[in-house]
């Protein structure tokens, strides 16, 4: 292993991590008590089990806290007037509709004064919030009985602090149940930081649909100014004062709460009536107002609560309403759709957004890049050049700008050409899908992709044919009796029914908007009766709580927390908290031991006694902690009674208060950091809480900014001491209830495994000298009850049974404990990925260059996925290899086989086996794989830079695992760690690699530089000829037989004929093309099978010649462009002339390959050549690993290319360290390749 070049990138910032261990509880004799009898009959869990339904009985009275509150708040703004911003959004509307009219810079400006407007109305809503928490404040309500407030927080978060216990005993003082249950909550109200952080999304206002200011600004008032405008047409209608009064923008105030927004509806459904009974009687149609939506905190009526369902009659229960609900909707979801299929549907106000264009380009069309061309050619998107190179869709697009889109591509199904090999097909617009439904009927693109919705649409409920639809699959249902969740056949019945109803679901949501991005409301209908369809029909939610019931494991992972009486229990650790917190660690013998105290035995550990007489080798931890330091420092050493207790000068408190020792000041003097410092070091020996701290200081004019020395005194004010205890009172306090003792175990403390785990040896350093690995506070301890009886295994080990499942058949008590790994070192900020970058850059790139190497991966053609690891002084491949065959295993082949007895399993309503474990486990191996190499090679990888669409999309067989796969191998590079080192050396558990910045989640992955992680984009990376740089650039469309004869002539010099060769020869200056290559291309069968077609490109030319009376001589170029030749002749020319171009095809074994057209047949690159030298295994496998300096196939040319890729951009990081440009265009990618 080389990794030399990686040594300076060890332990250079924390990682926090949690350490998950078993606690055993002990008897009076230290033995183990599997019964838990002390806990038991002490009735701490009982207590815990109380406390837990407690607290969601609570929820709803603290949900009733944030209604009140947030109508209160809301009812203060009914007299602010909205008329002003009514009359700006009618006009703006009128504007945005007609957006070609204006130009860019008018529409930008346009936006941000809408956008200005609705944060400002939106800030005035946030305003509210804050005048009411004063208002409550200073109620004398809201004082307890010593006369001083219990809430004190600012704004909303007067509800999110545990006074607010104290408000709801005042509310329920006269209910006896509820304030029983209140108090007996006690000080636990730290149990609720999840429900009020989540609470806290009521109150934003920034642009969250989860927040009550968008919900009335951005959506409310958007509908309510639309409506406004319709009081003309609608004035026929006989309305009351109170009916006209909805119109009236003075008034929208009025319907900010729920009451109000009730109150408007319920005027609006009379409205409505009125207008369609005008409508019947005059045959005039009027418009219909819409409805205003619910408050985002109001209560929705009769809902099923979403808690776990917990037994078949809860899920038959689910199951039932969801079916009511959704045949309920389906006559209204079907009109809804069939509208939009209407010869006189207004397509210019239904639109799909920019996320419903994708999906719907992932399912329907073959070739979504020659629309995303066509739309930059229609002004429809924006192709950023100099940026990413890609495509901006617009947030939303209206059916009738998608309609004009498809019609501007000419209509192809199966455009038929006679030619050597027979008749041959040209690939639609559209994906085919179920042509014999829909083919002989349409007429173009659009016909085309409506038929194709509809029949998917319709397919969802009634399909009877091969696959299960909603109705079948709720008659077969229907049949059965009793109903078995534990049944299979039932359970897949029960899937398809769900399937089918979410994907229909998901469909109409396809058309969901925002109003406030769209720019205003959309006219008619449509929108109204989705927005009435969707409302209050949770279906994901249903399907989500049906499917994890239906899928639940054998045994149950449900634990409680347990608190031992104690809200604070093991949140902190420090020896003047142990009576607060009530825990101590103790060891014997090499083994670790957690002591709880009882409530009212909290200063067991401060007698005496127990440090006194026959003290044994039992040992107690003295943890001590100084945190915070820039907190704490100043609040103890300048105490608020006496600021000069420990010596500090007048001096000192002036330079403190005027803040002169910051370096982010302006007013930063340095010889005043260094007097502080000076008081400081000082003052610290004096304060008796730290004097256990032997504090060792770098000279005082070291230091240029107060942060040094703050991390110096953090890094320093950490120790654990250990002093003997008397192991006779520990038992007697064991026996004596005063005290619960617990083994910390794990099958590595117990001997039962050979080599220990990571978390053992975490553990292990936890308590080393000099550890550089601190133990945290906020542990927390669960109780998990015994979920399934024990079923012995067939095998033996070791002469013991084994059982199915063991640790879910006794009951198991969990410990849970966070650890700071290299807690004392911030030589890199993990928030600060750009200063990770450059200390990379500085320290590894540019000093070693030519010393690294580059790896390339590429994911998802014949492989898996493929890698290419690539020398940056030569250039050339220095090993490359599939990532389908890993220790042994083949996961490509049982990925397939997986995916397809689930294929199988679904059309029969089988057993679905599962994957995800399979997944995982390759994900895990893959990672391994690739770390092994980094450390080998001194190399970084470089992944294609693809979208999550791609990402999601791009499949060959059931897995979606990319994604993931990023996020570990990202996750595994901030601590890179190998157990079986030796502490101390590089790699070992005390000097981890830490190769990248701190990443938590995939969406941390975002720039092209993630430490040793690089991004690039994947244009052309599999179809670049390795050996000349060549790609294909001539991409001919289908034109006037006189366009396309220009496009020919202004991409080609000349055309000859290689008789020698056998082969056509276009020359365009830079390359010459040969015709003499062998090309496949994949036809759909009539029953929907993929075959291989194979193609003589120079034998198809002689036809194409022979057939128009073109003579094969050195004049072809000139006839050709002195003949009238039709459309036909240049639409197959142009076909055979790409397939000359497709350089990646499959040849007769099936083999995924190189087969360049630049050279004659003996220069060409084929990479058929290196293949054929491989390696095989003992049954004839082709072991797809070698040194070979070129690609052995497809994949591996793409993963190649990947490598030149960061070769480049390795390159521009040596050049720009600081702000390297890591895109690498088209045209820079071509000059480099082919220099």
């Amino acid at each position: 292993m080389k990794s030399d070049l990686f040594s300076p990138f060890t332990n250079l910032y924390p990682i926090q991590k949690t350490l998950r261990r078993e606690l055993k509880p002990l008897n009076e004799n230290f033995q183990y008590d599997p019964a838990l009898s002390a806990l038991r009959n002490s009735e701490i869990l009982q207590r815990d089990e109380q406390r837990e339904k407690d607290y969601q009985a609570i929820k709803p009275l603290l949900d009733e806290l944030h209604n009140q509150f947030i109508t209160e708040s809301l009812q203060s703004l009914e007299t602010q007037d909205r008329s002003d911003f009514v009359l700006f959004y009618q006009t703006y509307q009128k504007k945005k509709k007609n957006k070609a009219e204006l130009s860019e810079k008018e529409l930008k400006s346009l936006d941000e004064e809408f956008e200005s407007r609705t944060k400002a109305l939106r800030n005035a809503i946030g305003a509210s919030f804050s005048v009411t928490a004063e208002l409550r404040k200073s109620n004398p309500d809201y004082v307890n009985e010593k006369g001083k407030p219990f809430l004190d927080q600012k704004s909303y978060k007067i509800l999110t602090e545990s006074g607010v216990l104290w408000l709801l005993e005042k509310k329920y003082a006269s209910d006896p149940e509820k304030l029983a249950l209140i108090r007996r909550f006690g000080n636990f109200f730290t149990y609720f930081t999840g429900f009020n952080q989540n609470r806290e999304n009521y109150y934003a206002t920034d642009e969250k649909v989860t927040a009550v200011a968008y919900r009335a600004i951005n959506e409310n008032l958007l509908t309510f100014a639309n409506n406004c405008e319709l009081f003309e047409k609608l004035s026929v209608l006989l309305l009351s004062e109170l009916e006209k009064k909805v119109f009236n923008p003075d008034f929208y105030s009025e319907y900010l709460t729920q009451s109000g927004i009730d109150f408007y509806n319920e005027m609006l459904a009379n409205i409505r009536s009125k207008a369609n009974l005008y409508t019947q009687e005059h045959k005039t149609k009027l418009p219909q107002p819409k409805l205003l939506y619910k408050q985002i905190w109001s209560p929705r009526g009769n809902t099923i609560p979403f808690d776990l369902i917990n037994n078949d009659e809860e899920f038959k229960k689910m199951l039932h309403t969801m079916i009511a609900e959704t045949d309920q909707r389906i006559p209204e979801f079907k009109k809804l759709l069939e509208s939009i299929f209407e010869e006189n549907a207004d397509l210019s106000q239904i639109f799909l957004s920019k996320t419903a264009l994708n999906i719907i380009s992932n399912r329907y069309f073959s070739s979504w890049h020659t629309l995303l061309e066509k739309g930059v050619e229609l002004k429809l998107f924006k192709f950023k050049k100099n940026d990413e190179e890609s495509f901006k869709l617009p947030a939303y697009l209206s059916l009738t700008e998608l309609k004009e889109l498809l019609e501007a591509v000419p209509f192809q199904t199966a455009e038929k050409s006679d030619t050597a090999e027979g008749t041959h097909h040209q690939v639609s617009l559209l994906k085919l899908q179920r042509e014999n439904l829909h083919l002989e009927n349409s007429h173009s693109n659009w016909e085309l992709l409506l038929r194709s919705m509809k029949s998917d649409f319709e397919s969802f409920w009634t399909w009877e044919g091969e696959f299960w639809s909603y109705t079948s699959a709720k008659k077969a249902l229907q049949t059965l009796s009793p109903l078995q969740s534990n049944n299979q056949e039932h359970k897949n019945l029960i899937k398809m029914l769900l399937d089918n109803a979410l994907y229909a679901y998901r469909m109409l949501k396809w058309f969901k908007i925002d109003t406030s991005k769209l720019g205003f409301v959309p006219e008619g209908e449509f929108y109204p009766s989705l927005d009435q369809l969707l409302q209050d029909y949770p279906l994901p939610k249903w399907y989500d709580m049906i499917r994890n019931y239906l899928t639940r494991k054998p045994y149950s992972q449900a634990k409680l927390k347990l608190n031992f009486d104690c809200s604070t229990l093991l949140n902190g650790r420090d020896k003047n908290k142990e009576t607060q917190n009530l825990s101590v660690i103790l060891r014997k013998d090499g083994k670790f031991y957690l002591a709880i105290m009882k409530k009212d035995q909290n200063k067991f550990f401060e007698k005496s006694a127990l440090y006194e007489g026959n003290l044994g080798t039992m040992e107690k931890m003295d943890y001590k902690l100084l945190p915070w330091a820039n907190k704490m420092l100043p609040k103890c050493l300048m105490p608020g009674s006496d600021k000069k207790k420990y010596g500090a000068s007048d001096q000192v408190l002036e330079l403190y208060t005027k803040g002169s020792f910051k370096k982010s000041e302006k007013s930063f003097n340095l010889p005043d950091l260094h007097t502080l410092i000076d008081f400081y070091k000082s003052a610290l020996p004096k304060y008796e809480d730290w004097k256990v701290f032997n504090f060792q200081f770098q000279a005082t004019e070291n230091y240029q900014d107060i942060s040094q020395f703050y991390r110096e005194v953090e890094q320093q004010g950490y120790l654990l001491n250990w002093r003997k205890v008397n192991e006779k009172l520990i038992k007697q306090g064991i026996k004596d209830w005063s005290l619960f003792l617990f083994q910390i175990s794990s099958k590595d403390f117990e001997g039962k495994s050979k080599t220990p785990d990571l978390q053992t040896l975490y553990w292990q350093q936890l308590f080393e000298n000099q550890t550089n690995v601190k133990l945290n506070g906020e542990a927390e301890i669960f109780f998990r009850p015994w979920s399934m009886k024990k079923e012995k295994k067939t095998l033996k080990v070791d002469n013991y049974d084994v059982f199915k499942h063991k640790r879910y058949t006794e009951d198991k008590i969990l410990f849970h404990v966070p650890i700071t790994l290299w807690f004392w070192n911030n030589e890199v900020s993990p928030s600060a990925p750009s200063k990770f970058n450059q200390k990379l850059n500085q320290e590894l790139i540019i000093p070693h260059f030519d010393d690294l190497h580059v790896i390339g991966v590429d994911r998802w053609e014949k492989h898996l996925a493929f890698y290419s690891v690539v020398s940056v002084k030569t250039g050339k491949i220095v090993k490359q290899g599939t990532l389908n065959l890993l220790n042994g295993t083949d996961y490509e082949a049982k990925l397939s086989q997986k995916a397809e007895n689930r294929l199988h399993a679904r059309q029969n309503r089988d057993t679905i086996e599962k994957i995800a474990d399979l997944k995982n486990g390759y994900i895990s191996q893959v990672v391994n794989k690739l770390i092994e190499l980094v450390l080998e090679y001194n190399a970084v990888i470089v992944f294609e830079d693809l979208n999550a669409g791609f990402k999601r999309g791009r499949q060959k067989i059931e897995q979606s695992v990319y994604q993931k796969l990023e996020l570990a191998l990202a996750k595994k590079l901030n601590f890179i760690v190998k157990k079986e080192k030796a502490v101390g050396e590089p790699w070992s558990v005390t000097s981890a690699y830490q190769l990248a910045p701190q990443i938590n989640t995939f969406w941390d992955i975002k720039w092209k530089q993630r430490g040793i992680m690089l991004y690039t984009r994947a244009n052309y990376t599999s179809v670049t000829d390795p050996l000349t740089g060549w790609r294909k650039q001539h991409y001919f469309k289908k034109d006037s037989s006189e366009e396309m004869k220009t496009q020919f002539f202004k991409s080609f010099k000349n055309l000859t004929r290689d008789a020698g060769q056998e082969a056509y020869i276009l020359d365009y200056g830079t390359w010459k093309l040969y015709s003499n290559v062998e090309r496949r291309r994949g036809k759909r069968g009539d029953h929907r099978e993929r075959t291989q077609i194979k193609y003589d490109p120079s034998l198809e030319l002689d036809t194409l010649f022979s057939k128009s009376q073109i003579e094969k001589s050195d004049s072809l170029f000139d006839q050709l462009k002195n003949r009238e030749l039709p459309q036909t002749f240049w639409t197959s020319f142009f076909r055979i002339l790409d397939l000359i171009m497709q350089i990646r095809n499959t040849d007769d074994e099936g083999r995924d390959i190189i087969l360049s057209p630049i050279g004659n047949a003996q220069e060409r690159f084929d990479s058929r050549k290196r293949y054929d030298q491989l390696p095989r295994d003992e049954k004839g496998v082709v072991i797809e690993e070698s040194a070979f300096e070129y690609p052995t196939s497809g994949d591996a040319n793409g993963a190649y290319n990947i490598a030149r890729k960061g070769v480049m951009m390795l390159q521009r990081i040596k050049e720009n360290p600081e702000k390297p440009d890591l895109l690498i265009r088209d045209a820079e990618w071509d000059k480099e390749i082919t220099n």
